[in-house]
């Protein structure tokens, strides 16, 4: 897989990710955890 395609996929992890959190976050109190994966996706 090349860095283009790699950076592609944390991008899409990361909106998937914040969408999910926005969901949920209008019933209850959601936190998400910010670790190495988190950053690296954030980063692409």
């Amino acid at each position: 897989m090349s860095d283009k395609n790699a950076n592609n996929g944390r991008a899409y992890e990361f909106i998937c990710l914040h969408t999910l959190y926005q969901a949920i976050f209008q019933f209850r109190a959601v936190i998400i955890d910010q670790n190495s994966s988190y950053c690296a996706a954030q980063e692409a």
